[in-house]
């Protein structure tokens, strides 16, 4: 696998759909990438949210944990994560498209 995104969740449910549906609008199979959520906690409906998502997808990973703050939710998708290349992303945020481009060197 080449890619761990790891998304910290706190409180989000306003954003998480969105977030995760900017994710797998990325060109590629999901066999490639991974995306590990990580629910620090919420009070709110993050975590339904996330986990009525992860139904759709084979590479999507929720893990509710008691709240500690997003440096010790970001460490623990560090150690769940199977990538190479490890990227993180906030919750209340989105990417395009073509976030990501590779190329092979020459």
């Amino acid at each position: 696998m080449k890619l761990s995104i790891i998304i910290p969740a706190y409180n989000v449910e306003q954003y998480i759909g969105k977030c995760l549906d900017s994710v797998y609008k990325y060109p590629s199979s999901e066999r490639d990438f991974e995306v590990i959520v990580i629910d620090d906690g919420s009070s709110d409906n993050t975590l339904t949210i996330a986990n009525d998502i992860k139904y759709a997808h084979t590479n999507l990973k929720v893990i509710h944990k008691e709240n500690e703050g997003v440096c010790t939710a970001r460490n623990l998708g560090l150690e769940e994560a199977k990538g190479e290349y490890v990227m993180f992303v906030d919750a209340d945020d989105w990417i395009t498209m073509h976030w990501l481009t590779c190329s092979s060197p020459r």
